[in-house]
């Protein structure tokens, strides 16, 4: 089994940010270009943001990927503490990667469908 070094978990915590924080970026650019976008701008800066985004997350959630192999998979009766504090990490780290970019991409569908200028009818 793999240890880990400080080397090593600041790679876990990146594997388990980068789908919360690329959402985070990917929503705040839309809002920012999307005004941009309704006075004539282009559009491609809006699909441009979403894509870095959700490389980004689909990312992290790789690079958890390869923490979660480099200790062996799945847990046997005889881990140390730190493989399974790895092995969490890198869990939550792909699961967080695969909710953000179903997160990204539905934001980025509402980009294409809704028009300049939707309000909502009260």
């Amino acid at each position: 089994m793999a240890t880990v070094s400080s080397a090593d978990t600041r790679g876990l915590w990146a594997g388990f940010l980068a789908g919360p924080v690329a959402w985070a970026v990917q929503l705040q650019s839309g809002y920012t270009l999307a005004a941009w976008q309704c006075d004539n701008g282009p559009h491609w800066p809006l699909h441009l943001a979403s894509l870095v985004c959700l490389l980004a997350a689909t990312g992290g959630g790789y690079l958890a990927w390869g923490h979660w192999r480099a200790v062996g998979g799945w847990p046997s009766g005889t881990d140390e503490p730190t493989g399974g504090r790895v092995r969490l990490m890198a869990v939550l780290g792909m699961m967080t990667a695969v909710l953000f970019s179903l997160v990204i991409v539905a934001q980025w569908v509402a980009l294409m469908v809704l028009p300049c200028g939707y309000e909502v009818q009260a």
